[in-house]
């Protein structure tokens, strides 16, 4: 066999090998994976498939804690309803160590003080050789690896990630976006239909509950938002808290800004 042939040979193996790779990386997305929930439970992402994921890294004692918490709780609240959207918080220590307490404190300050509504997970790492394999995913399909706590990916219904943003973003400033891959997700699956009392299932016809469109779903939890918002910056208010910190003004704790995905 002379060069050319083993440079023909070389080329058409480099290429198969490639494309099974690639075939394999196609199979996998963020809902192919399992986590650990906030009691050590193995928890499969598959059952968050049809839905679009807000996935954040969070800590309960940094200076971005208390407006992402309230503004995260608020968007579960409003796009929650829609039965497409989730946010998933994963607890880390790994920036400023501002998550320094075990899962049993973390869950009860964040109910306690947020009313947490959406699921936390146990503590993990998002840096180095123990990072979860969805975490894993993540960061290599955006590019971005965090460097401060609060960072947010957004995953739509497929289980693909449509873009990642720092603390610095506030939450109320992705929420076009948000709402556009809930759109997606009620347009691709539907929205979730009430279930009927059974004296009504008799004559379900009678009973058909109204649906709102996509657009109208999206319009309401804009509305929602802006009022759950603006009821917290009074209740603060009344406190003698004063308005909602402004991110650019305070500052970040540590790290420097990477642009979006």
């Amino acid at each position: 066999m002379n060069y050319i042939h083993y440079v023909l040979l070389f080329c058409v193996s480099y290429s198969v090998a490639e494309h099974q790779v690639s075939d394999q990386a196609d199979k996998y997305d963020f809902y192919s994976y399992n986590v650990l929930d906030i009691n050590e439970n193995v928890m499969d992402l598959e059952q968050f498939r049809g839905k679009v994921s807000l996935v954040v890294n969070v800590a309960s004692e940094c200076g971005f804690t208390d407006g992402h918490y309230r503004s995260l709780v608020r968007m579960q609240h409003s796009l929650g309803s829609t039965g497409k959207f989730t946010v998933l918080a994963f607890p880390c220590n790994q920036f400023g160590n501002q998550e320094p307490k075990g899962n049993a404190d973390i869950i009860a300050f964040v109910e306690t003080r947020y009313k947490n509504n959406f699921p936390i997970m146990s503590k993990i790492n998002v840096l180095g050789n123990d990072v979860p394999a969805a975490w894993k995913y993540l960061i290599d399909q955006t590019g971005n690896e965090p460097n401060w706590n609060f960072w947010k990916y957004l995953v739509n219904y497929d289980g693909r990630v449509l873009a990642s943003w720092g603390p610095w973003t506030e939450v109320e400033a992705i929420l076009p976006q948000v709402q556009a891959a809930v759109n997606e997700a009620v347009k691709a699956h539907g929205p979730p239909r009430p279930t009927l009392p059974d004296s009504d299932n008799k004559d379900h016809r009678k009973h058909e509950p109204h649906t709102q469109s996509a657009e109208q779903s999206a319009q309401s939890a804009k509305d929602k938002v802006q009022a759950s918002a603006d009821q917290d910056d009074k209740d603060r208010s009344d406190r003698g808290f004063g308005d909602r910190p402004n991110t650019e003004q305070r500052g970040m704790d540590g790290g420097n800004p990477r642009e979006e995905l």
